[in-house]
């Protein structure tokens, strides 16, 4: 019997027709036997299927780890260097500092707020125009900070007040602070002028002359345990380019791998960094090569 015939009887089924016909009734649950076998439909297996949907959807679980917001917000300051850190500190003190002082000389209808966070775009503007021309190093006989170092400064407390509230703020480029980029300008230029930063110092180049006289006066060797460590240091550091004393600090073996020679190629130690110093692996040098 065909589909068609079998929808054809089942639609003529009635109550009387079992009633009239008890055979019909074994020869209609059969069809219905084989149309449920057509359909491959099985309803006495319900807890299987239920425990198969469950392993799949264990088997494709990702097994995330929930973080609180405080746990987020550790993570998030992780991101700011060491250095970056202490530079912007000093520089909030250094804004701190000049205002208290000024205040103590100003007349009254002209202090500035020494917690920068609470001084207003409109303020900000004016006192930081003051701020730049003002500002002396402390300590000193009225010893103004080379232009570097001025423009060092604002850097810092831009960095300061984007981390507390005001992301968008852009005192060196938005034209509502033109009167403040105006004086900085003026200032370095005035610095510069006068010779202000001129003598910049800097670390001299360590020549191969130089690291023979370390390897001649046994400074370099490893006839003893310390001397042999300050070797390897200064090896390491001059082979994989350590720039800073964090990478030194945090070198794994890990990073180090050891290749075997290969055609003219000698066997090799092979270093790969782990984030440098002008390097930390963000989103601002997600372009960028790591050192190898």
């Amino acid at each position: 019997m065909d589909s068609d015939e079998q929808d054809f009887s089942l639609s003529g089924l009635t109550q009387n027709t079992f009633l009239e016909d008890p055979v019909i009734l074994d020869d209609e649950l059969s069809i219905i036997s084989s149309i449920l076998a057509t359909e491959n439909l099985d309803f006495g297996n319900s807890e299987s299927t239920s425990a198969n949907t469950s392993h799949a959807e264990s088997t494709n679980a990702r097994n995330i780890s929930l973080i609180s917001d405080e746990e987020l917000q550790k993570i998030k300051e992780t991101r700011i260097p060491l250095n970056t850190k202490h530079n912007t500190a000093w520089a909030v003190r250094v804004w701190k500092e000049w205002a208290d002082e000024r205040n103590s000389k100003a007349p009254a209808n002209e202090k500035v707020e020494p917690d920068i966070c609470k001084v207003s775009d409109v303020e900000l503007m004016h006192w930081l125009a003051k701020f730049v021309v003002e500002v002396r190093k402390k300590a000193t006989k009225r010893e103004c900070y080379p232009p570097n170092t001025l423009y060092q400064l604002c850097c810092a407390l831009l960095r300061y007040l984007r981390n507390n509230g005001r992301p968008a703020l852009n005192f060196f480029e938005d034209p509502n602070f033109k009167h403040f980029q105006d004086s900085i300008d003026a200032e370095m230029k005035r610095l510069t002028g006068q010779g202000v930063g001129a003598n910049v110092k800097q670390a001299q180049a360590f020549s191969e002359a130089d690291e023979d006289k370390l390897w001649t006066s046994k400074l370099l060797d490893d006839h003893t345990a310390s001397v042999l460590l300050n070797t390897k240091v200064f090896l390491i550091g001059k082979n994989f380019a350590l720039r800073s004393g964090r990478e030194r600090r945090l070198l794994k073996f890990s990073q180090l791998t050891l290749e075997p020679a290969c055609g003219t190629e000698p066997e090799k130690l092979v270093y790969v960094s782990f984030g440098e110093k002008n390097n930390l692996g963000g989103l601002k040098q997600s372009n960028m090569k790591r050192k190898r």
